[in-house]
């Protein structure tokens, strides 16, 4: 994962982590976005069409509520 952040940023592109791999963002310090919950993506992809530049540092999209597993809708 480190190598694919690596390559995205030798051409000064971002590289956002989601999921379980956001959890465990200090392990990746090179990803310069890290969300922990796939309801944030509106939010990413705002931040990105602001401006689709790496940023300096680490950006984080944290879930102030989490939703129980029972409200998810049933996958297809």
């Amino acid at each position: 994962m480190n190598d694919i952040c690596q390559r995205a940023h030798d051409f000064d592109l971002p590289v956002a982590l989601g999921g379980p791999l956001a959890r465990c963002r200090n392990y990746y310090p090179r990803s310069t976005i890290s969300m922990s919950a796939s309801w944030r993506d509106n939010e990413l992809l705002a931040r990105l069409a602001r401006d689709c530049s790496r940023p300096a540092e680490q950006v984080v999209f944290k879930t102030a509520v989490v939703i129980a597993m029972s409200e998810f809708p049933i996958p297809l």
